[in-house]
């Protein structure tokens, strides 16, 4: 995966978008989505996958609250 240099986005339904990665043959965006905590409570953060049609959208693993910071990254 490459970076993308791009800054957080945020989305209509609460989320945040960051450390989006575009796959080596470009049909795939790696990235992070940061759920409004007074949404979920129960997770920080979310690794999802998506063709970059915007199809295909999948969770690959979600970070529970009291395990995952940003400040890690």
């Amino acid at each position: 995966m490459s970076a993308m240099a791009t800054k957080p986005k945020s989305t209509s339904s609460g989320l945040r978008i960051e450390q989006a990665q575009v796959s080596q043959d470009g049909q795939w965006v790696l990235f992070l989505s940061i759920p409004d905590p007074r949404g979920d409570s129960q997770h920080s953060a979310m690794l999802q996958l998506v063709r970059l049609d915007g199809q295909g959208l999948q969770t690959l693993y979600c970070f529970p609250t009291d395990t995952f910071s940003l400040a890690l990254l």
